[in-house]
């Protein structure tokens, strides 16, 4: 316990230190935006010095406050994605001005020039309207090849499994290869998912997917608390490093000052496949996924909340060899089974059969945030997410291995996540991001019965039957990350 308070201390002082170390290097935050430009007189181009500036997010009431430099330079680090954001200027002897419906995207600095109108009588504010925040595609902050996919290309664009991570593939680096994301090349297990800054990867490196719980095939996180996220390749920024082929950088939904919600439901059998070359139909299966959000305010302008539940149960049939292909003696099969429910095995799970076998794979995902605002520049939001998910495995070769289902046993994976982010502005000038997390992983093989192993030769080739698999040991991991 002491050493994991000792590496939060010293993650914070060094974040500290990174943020108020250095008044000439800027960088926009691992999970964040930010916003930078230049105040001047309209007369003569002077910089005006002193001008106050102030960056309200209408949806939650949260405002960030900067003031020029004698350049007229100013610099807003840390500033949620998303909006819409009104930047507002205002200095002695000048009128105000500000730039209304600004939305922010991951990553991006924001680039906001003012040029300031001496106030001779009382006039009305200017105002500048921007319909978007900017460029995400030419973006100047972007620091290596890297693409943002946005909130609106997560709900416009199709994707059949519903795992955001899919949508990697818009990337021109990246490609499916044996299942897996390779970005630029490299193999799958050099990548990395972040997730609200958080390291969410397979720690076991024994899944396609890159994420906890890869074998059952498990979602890192449900694709409705998925705000925006980034494909990074070969990023400058050193705090986004420990990979050596691509990173994925998402942030999740926050709450606003209104409350909404949505419920959703997606199902697919074998009436929505169509056939094949030979005209066959596909097997039975089903698919069925549903769930929803909501978010609001608990305080209006201080505090939201937002949740996210996301519920899949997939049913599909056992694709390996028959009983014929394996070259295992038929006959074997009944004389098994017949001798094992003689000697009892129906209190222990059962003989099991040879026939067909239903593979379930169950994935429900759970997702809840919230975002404090206390003060002026100040910005702490606290997530939690839970995936859980199991699938059944069982293995029929030829001249191999052949199990009666009995013989099966699940991959179970569970996995817990809970993140803090502390983003702070201090005297105008200075800034600082605190990310601490700690997750849980939990990787389970229960066998589906509970008597020892059976191994019986069988077959004119060189064939084994296996009425029950062992019991492979639990691994077990538990991850405390800050950053």
């Amino acid at each position: 316990m002491q050493s994991w308070i000792r590496r939060v201390m010293i993650a914070a002082v060094a974040g500290t230190l990174f943020a108020g170390g250095s008044t000439d290097l800027f960088a926009q935050g691992v999970t964040t935006a930010a916003v930078q430009g230049t105040v001047r007189q309209q007369q003569g181009g002077a910089p005006v010095d002193g001008a106050v500036i102030t960056v309200t997010n209408r949806s939650t009431g949260a405002r960030t406050q900067a003031t020029s430099r004698s350049s007229g330079k100013f610099f807003i680090e840390n500033v949620a994605v998303g909006g819409p954001y009104t930047i507002e200027v205002r200095a002695i002897g000048f009128e105000a001005a500000k730039r209304d419906n600004v939305t922010l995207a991951l990553g991006q600095r924001f680039i906001a020039d003012f040029t300031l109108t001496p106030q001779v009588v009382q006039l009305q504010e200017i105002a500048i309207n921007a319909e978007t925040g900017g460029d995400p595609i030419m973006n100047t902050a972007k620091t290596g090849v890297a693409q943002s996919i946005s909130d609106t290309a997560i709900n416009r664009l199709p994707i059949l499994g519903r795992n955001f991570t899919d949508l990697v593939y818009t990337t021109p680096q990246m490609a499916n290869v044996s299942g897996g994301v390779s970005a630029a090349g490299q193999n799958n297990r050099f990548n990395s998912i972040q997730i609200d800054g958080g390291i969410n990867n397979d720690l076991f490196g024994l899944g396609a997917t890159g994420a906890p719980g890869g074998q059952a095939a498990a979602k890192a996180i449900s694709l409705e608390a998925v705000k925006e996220f980034q494909v990074l390749i070969a990023p400058y920024d050193i705090r986004q490093g420990n990979f050596a082929g691509g990173l994925v950088n998402a942030v999740t939904q926050s709450g606003s000052n209104t409350f909404s919600g949505s419920i959703f439901g997606y199902l697919q059998n074998q009436n929505m496949v169509g056939t094949n070359y030979n005209n066959e139909r596909a097997a039975d299966f089903k698919v069925l996924q549903w769930g929803g959000t909501f978010g609001g305010y608990i305080i209006k302008d201080k505090l939201q909340f937002f949740g996210a539940a996301d519920i899949q149960s997939k049913s599909t049939p056992f694709n390996g060899i028959t009983l014929a292909q394996s070259g295992a003696n038929a006959g074997d099969a009944e004389r098994m089974i017949t001798h094992l429910d003689a000697l009892g095995a129906s209190q222990w799970g059962g003989a099991g059969s040879q026939g067909g076998f239903v593979i379930e794979n169950p994935n429900p995902t759970y997702f809840g945030k919230l975002t404090w605002s206390p003060t002026f520049n100040q910005n702490v939001t606290l997530s939690y997410n839970n995936v859980a998910a199991s699938i059944d495995v069982l293995a029929r070769a030829q001249n191999g291995q052949w199990q009666l289902t009995s013989g099966a046993y699940s991959i179970d994976n569970n996995t817990n996540s809970l993140r803090l982010i502390w983003n702070g502005v201090f005297g105008g000038k200075y800034s600082n991001e605190f990310i601490g997390g700690y997750q849980t992983i939990r990787d389970n093989r229960p066998p589906n019965t509970t008597y020892p192993t059976i191994i019986v030769s069988s077959g004119p080739a060189p064939s084994w039957w296996r009425v029950r698999s062992g019991s492979p040991r639990p691994t077990r991991s538990t991850r405390t990350s800050t950053s």
